[in-house]
């Protein structure tokens, strides 16, 4: 199993979301991106530097995140496959939580 560098997890965010994503950021040198959902919900990636393990977070405010969605932990394996079932995860919490005919716009583009 190949562990991921956070440059190939923003591509591969780019590519799974499409226009519904907007970056905010990526840093080589942390090894942690950020980006906009739906113009709705920040996110953040990060690869641990010791473990190169993947993690994932619902930025709430400042210094307050969620490591949990619908029930389950966000940070898992560090391979493509496990990341893209994180990335589906967060993409059913954003279309729970935002209204339909929202939603359709962004399907839409």
């Amino acid at each position: 199993m190949e562990k991921m560098e956070i440059h190939q997890i923003e591509m591969l965010a780019m590519k799974f979301w499409g226009g519904k994503l907007k970056r905010m950021g990526v840093s080589r040198e942390k090894q942690e991106c950020t980006i906009i959902l739906y113009d709705a919900y920040i996110f953040g990636f990060s690869i641990d530097e010791r473990y190169k393990s993947f993690h994932a977070v619902l930025c709430l405010q400042e210094r307050v995140v969620l490591h949990t969605l619908l029930g389950k932990n966000l940070s898992i394996n560090n391979d493509e496959k496990s990341i893209l079932e994180t990335f589906s995860r967060i993409d059913q919490y954003c279309r729970l939580r935002l209204p339909k005919e929202y939603v359709q716009v962004f399907d839409n583009m």
